[in-house]
This record gives structure tokens, sequence and C-alpha cells, in this order.
């Protein structure tokens, strides 16, 4: 295969129903059949050989997991990182050391999980769901690979039958609005049924900014101090980046009682090495004159740490927000807390199984707040808003990453002209 023909083969799957979505564990016991196929192969199951971090939580779990990848880096240990949704590329998944599966390599895995699912459908399984062959893939690239670590994004409820898949897990570590799993580690586990552990509430994982200490920000970093650490530096900007900082390096430790080397030196470097171009749409600053700025809050609880980090860096500009949400999702407590910051609001479309039009949106949206204009296009959004905007004003593109990133790229490409504050009106032909 080649990368295109991967592409329209896994692009073809999105009719082929997941009937296992929205119930709990259920994907993974779906999982476990096409994961035996991979036992006839010389190497066996490709994740009984691997080692887990589980990252879960209501947001936060792709910074946690791009923090631990690259202070893990720092310590000489190769990583294998597992998140989704994908904001640019499908590849964007599929990571090592922070860096994305190349086309060859994901045409070369295709082939092989192509071939696969033909000799799986043949003895009368349904065909696997896109997400559960994006997953084997994962798996059988990381093994390939010889990650030491696997960085894995996963829901809450799947965590148990995870666990009862794969003999391999570390920990488990729970971002914000999420419970923690405190005390999952392989050694002995799995001698007792995954449906008797135990879920409970605890401070691990769960950090908060209070955790912090000597805070310092501004546009281009954060430094703060937690435990023994003293003057942190991270590229990422919002308070709420700060709490996945500190998750990030309380997993370290909770890694170091295990046995693993991991100097401090190498959390200094690690932490400063991730910046907003490493973890697009997250409070990314795009251009300036005007800011723009791009961050998938979708939530009431993100929106809250959003509307701080606006308050905070842009006390008293005009707000032009560009609003993009999917069916599935209830926009009224994220409305709630950024429409009394609003000076405009323009809803865009997202496409896809669950896309929603800006027309709907706009209706959701008139019930809390009145200004606001439906548009045809994430382009369409970006170059009203530059219209709309003068120098003072700071345009934020919130919602799903579903289009999120094609915003981003329709917005570096177009801020490379010189002048950026006038670069909607010049696509307008208006001078």
């Amino acid at each position: 295969m080649t990368f295109h023909e991967a592409m329209d083969y896994i692009e073809g799957l999105k009719g082929v129903p997941d009937k296992h979505k929205g119930r709990p564990g259920s994907r993974m016991a779906h999982l476990r059949p096409l994961l035996k196929k991979f036992g006839s192969e010389k190497h066996g199951h490709p994740g009984k050989e691997l080692s887990f971090v589980l990252v879960t939580g209501g947001n936060g779990k792709s910074s946690v997991i791009r923090i631990l990848a690259e202070i893990l880096k720092a310590a000489g240990y190769r990583t294998g990182s597992y998140i989704t949704p994908a904001l640019f590329e499908l590849r964007d998944i599929i990571q090592i050391n922070g860096r994305p599966i190349s086309k060859k390599e994901f045409a070369d895995q295709m082939t092989f999980l192509q071939e696969l699912c033909a000799e799986f459908t043949e003895e009368g399984n349904e065909h696997p769901s896109r997400c559960e062959i994006e997953m084997a893939m994962a798996l059988h690239f990381f093994r390939e690979k010889e990650c030491q670590l696997i960085l894995w994004e996963i829901e809450a409820e799947e965590i148990p039958e995870f666990i009862s898949v794969f003999p391999g897990i570390l920990t488990c570590v729970s971002t914000s609005g999420a419970r923690d799993y405190r005390g999952l580690s392989g050694k002995g586990l799995m001698d007792e049924p995954h449906e008797k552990v135990e879920r409970e509430k605890s401070s691990f994982g769960i950090a908060s900014v209070l955790d912090a200490t000597g805070v310092k920000r501004n546009f281009q970093k954060q430094v703060f101090s937690c435990g023994g650490y003293k003057n942190l530096t991270l590229s990422l900007l919002g308070s709420w980046q700060i709490e996945n900082g500190i998750t990030a390096i309380e997993t370290i430790e909770k890694m170091r009682e295990e046995g693993f080397t991991i100097p401090e030196k190498a959390v200094y470097k690690g932490l400063s090495r991730v910046s907003m171009g490493s973890l697009p749409g997250r409070f990314q600053i795009l251009t300036k004159k005007p800011y723009f700025i791009a961050d998938g809050a979708r939530d009431g609880n993100s929106a809250e740490k959003l509307v701080e980090t606006i308050r905070f860096y842009f006390p008293d500009r005009k707000i032009i927000f560009i609003i993009g949400m999917q069916q599935d999702m209830e926009p009224g407590e994220m409305l709630r807390r950024i429409c009394p910051l609003a000076g405009q609001i323009l809803t865009a479309p997202t496409k896809g199984e669950r896309g929603l039009s800006s027309y709907e949106l706009a209706c959701t949206v008139r019930e809390y707040y009145d200004n606001v204009t439906a548009v045809d296009s994430a382009e369409e959004a970006v170059e009203l808003a530059f219209l709309l905007a003068d120098k003072e004003t700071v345009i934020v593109a919130v919602g799903c990453f579903s289009y999120l990133g094609n915003l981003i790229r329709y917005v570096e490409k177009i801020s490379e002209k010189k002048n950026q504050n006038i670069v909607g009106k010049d696509v307008h032909g208006i001078k």
C-alpha cells in the first residue's frame, strides 16, 4: 500500500459501525479477538511485551502525555504515545518520542493490518472498526520499534477491560475532572479479576495550580515551583498547563518508586521542551496584531480555565469568539462562561458523521448571547473575524478539534503575509 491507499482504506472504514461505542469497556473486549490474530505471528500478542502508563480524565490528557514523553525522552527512554483525536493528520495519534509515525511506516502498518482483518472476517468475525484498527496499529508499531514505555490515552470506563487484556500496566493517572486509579500496578494485579479492582478517589494525578508556588507568567512561558523542584519552565500557557505539569511530575515520582531511573535534570529539560507548537490547539497563539488564539475548550471545565487565562493576559479587551462543535457535545456550560467576555461570536460548521451546522450551533448560542453570526466554513470565520478586529481585539477559536485543525492551518497560511492586521481585508480584496 502507498500512504494514499492506506488513507483511503482507513477512511473507507467510517461506514463500519462501532457497535461497542458508548458501552463501557466493550471496545477493548472487541479488540481482544483481533489481537489474538497477532498471536499467530512470530512475535506473538503485541501488547504482552509492552509496559503502559494509562492517562485518563476530562481535559489535559494529551498535554500530560506530551510532557511525560519529553521528560522520559530526556531520561533516555524510548516512549510510544497514543493520543486521540488527531488535530491535523491521522498519523498524529501514534508517536514515538513525540514524533508521529511516518507516511511510509503508516502505509506498511496498514498493509499488514488489512491482510490481518481480511483473515479475521473470513473466520466469521465482524470487521473491526476504524478505532480498533488504529489501536491495533499503535500496539504493533510500538512493539516493532521496541518502545520501553507506552503512554496511552484512555477513557476511565475502559481501564478495567484494558488491564485484563494487557498485563504490563505500570500506573494509571487522572487529569482534572476524572477519578484516579491509584495503586493499579501490574505486579500482582492480574491475580484478581479486574471487576474487583476498586476505583477510589485520590489526590494522586489530580493536581491543582494551588500546589504550585512562585508562579510567573508571560506570553512566552510560565515559571513555577512544586515539591522539591524550583523554577520549572513551561512554554505552554494557561493555569491548567501548570496543573498538567504537576500531574506529570507526580507520575514521574510514582515511576521512580517502581524502579525507573529518571534524574531531576530530565524533569527540567523535558518540561522546557514542550511548546505551543508541539501541542497545537491548547491556547496556541497563532498571530499578533490582532492576537489570534486557538484552544480546544469545549465544556464548562475547560471554558472556565480558558476564561481565567483570557482575563489574565487580555484584561478589558474586545473578544471575538469562533466556535465549532459536534452534535454529541453539550455547549451550554461552555457558553455560560465565555459569553460574558464576548464582543462577537461566529459559529463555524463541523464535518463528519457527528458534524453540526453553523446555523444549528448559532441557534443554540443565541439562547445565551444575541450577537452571533453563522458562517459557511472555518476559513470564512477567520476572514470575517479579521475584518471585524482591530489591533486591540483578541480572536479566540474554541470547540472541537475536528474543525480547529483546518482553522489553524488556514490562519498560519494567510498570516505569512507581512501585514497580519489587515490580512482579512486583503483576502476580501479591500484596501
